[in-house]
């Protein structure tokens, strides 16, 4: 019991280290010019990894742990962090318990392109309502730490332009883990 507990703890904290390498030395790519917070990067996808092999637990630690990493080099005063343990967390969750769903429900293994992509797509809509729900908390907290105005069509345009952002990043991170994760797979189911 303790030898599998101490496992997942490493996994955990390896997939929390790639992750955070991701997020801080792989080049973000900006969504909208100008605008420092609104960037796209890949560092969910060892959270999803995780998710799949131990759990969304697991993914939701990852996530955890990247973002507190990053609270040393912030420029959003940890609302953005905060933000991104919401979304991820939501994305993570979504895709786990949708494909456990799916599976159950079409009898396919969790690994079938049916029930994978039928879960990408809801937890791509699930990953869109928490994110607007997430921004629509925490932007207008953001606009008044960050002394920007607190209008509604600022507020607006915040909340709109961060939710799109969430909507791509999720079909990023989600879309190019299924070949990897089939790859990586069908490589252990061979070899063991």
């Amino acid at each position: 019991m303790k030898n599998k507990r101490l496992y997942k703890i490493c996994l955990i904290s390896v997939m929390s280290a790639i992750s955070t390498v991701i997020y801080l030395i792989l080049p973000e790519i900006p969504l909208v010019p100008g605008v420092d917070y609104l960037k796209l990067d890949f560092s969910d996808i060892p959270a999803i990894v995780s998710t799949f092999a131990m759990g969304p637990a697991a993914g939701i630690g990852v996530e955890i742990v990247k973002n507190a990493l990053h609270l040393f080099r912030t420029t959003t005063m940890g609302i953005g962090e905060l933000m991104n343990i919401g979304i991820g967390s939501a994305m993570v969750l979504s895709i786990y318990f949708f494909t456990r769903l799916f599976s159950r429900l079409f009898k396919k293994d969790k690994l079938s392109a049916g029930v994978y992509f039928t879960s990408a797509a809801l937890t791509l809509l699930t990953t869109i309502l928490a994110g607007y729900l997430c921004n629509a908390i925490f932007t207008p907290i953001f606009y008044l730490l960050m002394g920007f105005p607190l209008t509604f069509e600022a507020v607006l345009a915040g909340v709109l332009g961060s939710t799109l952002l969430n909507a791509v990043k999720a079909a990023f991170n989600i879309l190019p883990f299924y070949p990897l994760y089939f790859a990586v797979n069908k490589y252990f189911s061979k070899n063991n």
